[in-house]
């Protein structure tokens, strides 16, 4: 490191903020998941309910819907 720097009390080490920030980088995106796995089972349930109802079934077949 420069003298001029080390006379001036600065650091230019980065390793403990470096760790601290994937530390934290990894524990958001391992939260952004839980909470994508949550939405998508709940739209999956939904999926799951409509499947077993009635609906009404219909086509169309051109100028005469044959």
């Amino acid at each position: 490191m420069p003298a001029i720097a080390l006379d001036a009390g600065l650091s230019f080490e980065r390793a403990n903020q470096t760790a601290s920030a994937t530390t934290a980088r990894q524990h958001d995106l391992k939260v952004r998941l839980i909470e994508w796995i949550d939405a998508l089972m709940s739209k999956a349930a939904d999926h799951l309910v409509a499947i077993d109802q009635p609906f009404f079934a219909f086509s169309f077949g051109g100028k005469e819907n044959e």
